[in-house]
């Protein structure tokens, strides 16, 4: 493959977190190809596996794919997009007080902001919880553990056979994050009890403390709806001018 092709990605975690299978961060892809392309022609059914198999394809770098940790992912994602069809992506965007529509335009990765790990960053860290006064011992989650979370939610969906409200995921994401209570590993179902029983303040201390250690992009948009001036905060969409844009 040529070299002119060959980009390098720096990852978020700055590989702090792979030992020294990934000296820097540094990750070598390739732009995606045709044959690429040809997995969205007939639509997105899946995303989340479209975007695993994506990137799986376009890089280069010898690593196991499920060890990577999830905002290293979703940055790669945006680096991958930004090395096919270049940094611009717009987007439709609907105003939720005055429901005005409007296109809105942002460069990927570059107008996001990004938390880069450094040398003091670890995996694992204690949080000492403010209503239970419990200590809890937390983990950064890797692909793995988002592709165990989508089975969950799609053996719950089976079972159950009703779209489950809200996020059916929510409360395993964050029982899946803790590796021991007050130093003492507890079994799968005990602390996912554990979490379900937690008061508001202290589920919101876990989440806080993990959102601000966790390397990636921060997808959470603030824009100025044109129309009426109000102020929307949603995700970034993924949408198909995201993967197949029209031009560049």
């Amino acid at each position: 493959m040529s070299t002119s092709i060959v980009k390098v990605c720096e990852l978020p975690s700055r590989g702090f977190f792979y030992g020294d299978k990934l000296p820097d961060g540094r990750v070598e892809m390739s732009p995606m190809r045709t044959s690429d392309e040809k997995l969205l022609a007939g639509g997105v059914s899946d995303r989340a596996k479209l975007i695993d198999t994506l990137l799986k394809r376009c890089i280069i770098t010898e690593f196991p794919y499920n060890e990577y940790m999830i905002g290293d992912k979703y940055y790669m994602l945006m680096f991958l997009r930004s090395i096919t069809y270049g940094e611009f992506y717009e987007f439709k965007m609907t105003c939720s007080k005055c429901s005005g529509k409007f296109t809105h335009g942002m460069n990927v990765p570059d107008d996001f902001e990004i938390r880069v790990s450094t040398e003091d960053d670890t995996e694992e860290f204690d949080v000492k919880l403010p209503v239970s006064n419990k200590t809890v011992t937390l983990r950064l989650l890797r692909v793995n553990d988002e592709n165990e979370l989508a089975k969950h939610v799609r053996r719950e969906g089976m079972r159950s056979g009703v779209k489950a409200e809200g996020d059916p995921a929510y409360t395993q994401r964050i029982a899946r994050s803790i590796v021991a209570i007050d130093g003492q590993q507890r079994k799968p179902m005990e602390v996912l009890s554990f979490v379900e029983d937690l008061y508001g303040q202290d589920s919101l201390k876990i989440r806080n403390e993990l959102e601000e250690r966790d390397p990636g992009v921060d997808m959470l948009l603030n824009v100025d709806c044109p129309h009426c001036g109000n102020t929307i905060e949603e995700m970034l969409p993924f949408t198909t001018e995201f993967f197949r844009p029209k031009s560049n």
